[in-house]
């Protein structure tokens, strides 16, 4: 690739970093103890990242990627999230979401110019509380197992395992 072969053998690292997201003068995002490594060599990029912020207690990002032919496969994997942080920021208005969070997800993903882009998920621990007509209701998922996948001719989410314990629920399908 020209562009790998621009920076060969490059090595760039973060030890105990930092770094803060303002909006305006408010402090938004904050992404503690940030420690990677970002390696390229005349063929592929290596990238590693593991960071705690507010809006979870640790995330760590692993892939590795090819820019000729575009590949790439990697893993994401997040603990403790605390998703009432990001409506708040991203929601217009005061957010019907009380509550929000789940205690697991990892992400393994694919990228190649055949398949597209393909996502496993697994997520655990979710719980989500908001209002409805001035009444707190909440939804506890005790797992989550699908994928998706995005083609240029063709996008799809598919549910292998849902399974709710508040209310008592089990579902799977798959959306095209």
């Amino acid at each position: 690739s020209p562009i790998l072969s621009a920076i060969p053998d490059l090595e760039v690292g973060a030890h105990k970093g930092t770094l803060r997201l303002f909006a305006a003068d408010e402090q938004v995002f904050l992404f503690e103890n940030i420690n990677g490594s970002f390696d390229v060599s005349s063929k592929k990029l290596t990238i590693l990242i593991r960071c705690g912020s507010n809006i979870w207690e640790s995330m760590e990002l692993k892939g590795t990627f090819a820019p000729d032919p575009m590949e790439g496969k990697g893993k994401i994997s997040l603990e403790n999230m605390d998703s009432k942080v990001l409506a708040d920021y991203f929601q217009t208005g005061k957010s019907p979401l009380l509550d929000g969070a789940f205690s697991s997800l990892q992400v393994d993903f694919t990228i190649s110019p055949e398949a597209g882009i393909k996502a496993n998920i697994k997520s655990s621990g979710l719980s989500i509380s908001t209002l409805h007509e001035d009444k707190r209701i909440t939804a506890k998922i005790d797992s989550l197992k699908g994928s998706i996948q995005h083609t240029d001719q063709l996008s799809s989410i598919t549910v292998e395992d849902l399974t709710l314990s508040n209310p008592q629920v089990q579902l799977s399908g798959s959306f095209n």
